[in-house]
């Protein structure tokens, strides 16, 4: 709160300086976009266009006595996304709205999908939106997602003397719970079905100590999964199966006659 544009966005009649030139960059993008839009239609694009309105943050200008967008709050990580997809499988859905927990992450293996491909699921962590996008009844649900953050390079991380190498936060939100995590500080906690403007810290009460258990375990799983693992796909993976063992000294084998035919080294080897 103590940073400039945190103290800027406190000043009521600076923030209302500043909004209306905000607003007009909105209304200039959304100008730009119906020319796009418009272009789209007149050249016969638009019916095989697929169209993904978003951003890679929100602002808290003001929210909070904040301004940026450096925490985990619902202003500054609930982004917009608005999917136009011009196929007719997808005419159910229009002008609907989901409620399932998505990310940035979602968007590549979506247009990938859009495409006629397969995502890559060893290199890819999101999932393609093409099954809500057609109203197909067997869309994967993600029961938590994440975001992460590093504020090293703020004046805050030296204030509470944290070393730029260990500033990282990471949040974990099921939807109802936010779990916020920053190395070497207590966690934060807030539940905005009953704290919607996330006012109320439930990092410390007793109270909570399941809800913070559960979203922990939920992180701890996701930091050692698939973003830790090389990016190997499942076929790859089966076809070095037992590979090793077919290759060099053999550990904890007597003899050859202990070996079945799927790991014997090769006649010309000559090792047995």
């Amino acid at each position: 709160m103590q940073l400039g544009v945190a103290r800027t966005f406190q000043d009521v009649d600076k923030r209302n300086h500043v909004l209306p030139a905000y607003y007009g960059l909105i209304r200039e993008l959304d100008d730009q976009l119906g020319r796009l839009f418009a272009y789209l239609e007149r050249s016969g694009q638009a019916e095989h266009t697929l169209i993904a309105l978003t951003a890679d943050h929100g602002d808290y200008f003001g929210d909070h006595w904040l301004g940026e967008k450096d925490l985990f709050h619902q202003p500054s990580v609930k982004i917009p996304l608005i999917i136009h997809d011009p196929a007719t499988a997808a005419d159910g859905t229009r002008g609907k709205t989901c409620d399932a927990l998505t990310g940035a992450i979602d968007l590549l293996p979506t247009f990938i999908e859009s495409l006629g491909g397969t995502p890559p699921e060893h290199r890819l962590e999101g999932h393609s939106l093409r099954p809500w996008l057609h109203g197909e009844a067997e869309a994967p649900a993600r029961a938590v997602i994440f975001s992460e953050g590093d504020y090293g390079r703020l004046p805050v991380a030296q204030q509470l003397g944290v070393d730029p190498l260990k500033a990282r936060t990471t949040m974990a939100f099921d939807g109802r719970y936010k779990l916020v995590h920053c190395l070497g500080l207590p966690d934060m906690l807030f539940d905005l079905q009953n704290d919607p403007n996330e006012f109320v810290d439930l990092g410390r009460d007793p109270g909570y100590a399941a809800i913070r258990a559960q979203l922990r375990g939920q992180m701890l799983d996701w930091s050692t999964g698939l973003r830790n693992r090389s990016t190997v796909s499942r076929e790859k993976e089966r076809s070095l199966t037992g590979l090793s063992r077919r290759k060099g000294i053999l550990v904890g084998v007597w003899s050859g006659s202990e070996l079945t035919d799927d790991v014997r080294p090769p006649a010309e080897v000559g090792v047995f």
